[in-house]
């Protein structure tokens, strides 16, 4: 939908019918599996003019009408009142210290990667009454539901209680949901980012100094650390480095897509190693909070000794969240962090061949040159439109915005002070494809992934 003054314009994706008589009779006593290999060969010869023409000239017509007389005012001034409910409430958590709210009656459980209607039987959230807060909305009316505070919140669970659904919910509210969706008041720090272990990623020149320490730089130099497939440890060590480059406030952790050795270390792995060439996050997690104002809420089911480093800790039974407080909080380790960022060298990208095969493939990976990146790793559950936004905002970074000796971070808040000023609509994307919004945050991780990026 794209909204001009008083004119709207629709537009919409039409799968073309198939002539099931376009390969000279022959396609009807083919197997189902040599028939699909001809017709991806063959698409374009294989259109059917007669169905083609009651398509658009019947179907298409009375689609349009049964939309214009089934609109309705009602639904349109509540999706208005819900989405300025939204905003409210975000600058509400932004004002006094939240970085994330999860409204009670909120439904967070998905059937699958595209539907967002209610799952059948699904318990409805409801906030433990230590961290219910209440808010008055511009509608007039009041919203309660759990607060978390800024600082570092323990999610603590067994297998299938629902810690991995709630915290899957916390990092989707980074955009407001629809109505009806179930989550349409489950609402996340907008720059909220998820930290995981992706090994064989690549990395250069990024600063993982934090993590490896009292080690001889001949062997690994930690502050420009560089490797075309990283293990798991300093894959998520390179993306916390790049988080905080990236203004990144929240960053989200689940214990089943991290590595141990890099989140923690056991008091007997610590005597027997004496001194370690690596530092864990739980010594340096306050460090991040205090120095650069990064919280973390981290999703565990396996070890108890985060509650050292938690300001607040939850435990799920039974898909019901409770305030845990039974725990003793250790002392916090403050060390003074010093992580450089880096400037980008886009020359790479800038070759012709690379340039002119940004692509989708499809099947959620983004093709530059001979480089596939997966972007289900970075965004989950990434759209036909965002994947088409992600095509176009690249292509036009690297032919068109000025770069040169600028950090990645720097350069997307011109590009997106550009979408900002032309009321959300990106004046070099207006006659691109369908289009579906795409944080700057998620644009810069993909940057970074890239091999044909070269930083200094």
């Amino acid at each position: 939908m794209l909204i001009e003054d008083e004119t709207v314009r629709i537009k919409l994706e039409i799968k073309l019918p198939i002539n099931a008589t376009a390969l000279d009779g022959k396609l009807l006593n083919m197997n189902v599996k040599f028939a699909s290999k001809q017709l991806k060969k063959r698409r374009k010869d294989v259109i059917s003019s007669k169905s083609l023409k009651i398509l658009l000239m019947k179907r298409l017509p009375e689609l349009m009408e049964s939309f214009i007389e089934s609109f309705s005012e009602d639904e349109l001034i509540l999706s208005v009142a819900l989405h300025q409910n939204q905003n409210y409430i975000r600058h509400y958590m932004a004002e006094k210290g939240y970085v994330a709210f999860i409204g009670n009656g909120a439904v967070l459980p998905r059937k699958g990667m595209t539907e967002y209607k209610n799952p059948r039987g699904a318990k409805a959230f409801k906030s433990p009454p230590s961290m219910e807060i209440r808010i008055m909305l511009p509608d007039g009316s009041c919203i309660s539901g759990m607060g978390i505070k800024e600082g570092i919140t323990v999610i603590r669970g067994d297998a299938y209680q629902g810690k991995s659904t709630l915290l899957s919910a916390i990092y989707e509210g980074i955009y407001n949901h629809i109505g009806g969706d179930g989550r349409e008041y489950v609402l996340t720090s907008i720059s909220a980012l998820k930290i995981r272990a992706e090994s064989g990623r690549y990395i250069h020149n990024t600063d993982i100094s934090f993590y490896l320490k009292n080690i001889s730089q001949s062997i690994c130099n930690a502050k420009h650390f560089t490797t075309i497939s990283a293990s798991g440890s300093t894959a998520q060590v390179a993306a916390i480095s790049e988080a905080v480059e990236s203004g990144c406030k929240l960053m989200l952790f689940d214990e089943d897509y991290c590595t141990n050795n890099f989140m923690y270390k056991e008091k007997r792995i610590r005597e027997i190693f004496g001194t370690s060439t690596t530092t864990p996050l739980m010594d340096n997690a306050h460090s991040f909070f205090i120095q650069y104002g990064i919280s973390m809420i981290i999703a565990v089911g396996a070890s108890a000794q985060y509650l050292d480093i938690a300001d607040r800790a939850l435990i799920l039974r039974d898909y019901q969240v409770y305030e845990f407080d039974d725990y003793e909080k250790v002392e916090d380790h403050v060390e003074r962090l010093n992580i450089r960022h880096h400037v980008a060298d886009w020359m790479g990208l800038r070759k012709a061949e690379v340039v002119n095969s940004i692509s989708s493939t499809g099947e959620q990976k983004l093709k530059l040159g001979a480089d596939l990146i997966d972007i289900g790793d970075i965004i989950g559950k990434v759209s036909v439109g965002q994947m088409n936004f992600i095509v176009n905002i690249l292509k036009h970074l690297v032919l068109y915005e000025s770069v040169d000796g600028k950090p990645i971070p720097a350069t997307l808040d011109d590009c997106y002070e550009n979408i900002k000023r032309n009321m959300g609509i990106p004046t070099f994307l207006v006659t691109s494809d369908y289009l579906e919004y795409v944080r700057k945050y998620d644009i810069m991780q993909i940057l970074y992934r890239c091999r044909y990026m070269q930083f200094k």
